[in-house]
């Protein structure tokens, strides 16, 4: 009896661990990540760096690197102050 007390004991601790690994990722300073829920974003992207939580098995983590959102942010202001420039000199 003492035998299969222990088998269950380490099967719940073994599961525990796998669901709570499986609720933390990370995020670094290069990085920022958006949630996903279902394959649909749910709240505003997390943009610090550390150790996060998330729904195990519901929530998807999907990390994008800063430096190309970064570009992205920069050729739109390139694009805008062109059309500005336009206007005003055109």
């Amino acid at each position: 009896m003492n035998r299969i007390k222990l088998v269950a004991i380490l099967a719940v601790f073994g599961i525990g661990m796998f669901v709570l690994m499986s609720s933390i990722y990370t995020v670094s300073e290069v990085e920022q990540a958006i949630i996903t829920q279902f394959g649909k974003p749910v709240g505003a992207p997390v943009t610090t760096a550390g150790l996060k939580l998330k729904v195990p098995f519901i929530q998807d983590v999907n990390l994008i690197d800063k430096r190309v959102v970064g570009t992205f942010e920069i050729e739109k202001l390139r694009i805008a102050s062109l059309a500005l420039h336009c206007r005003i000199h055109g």
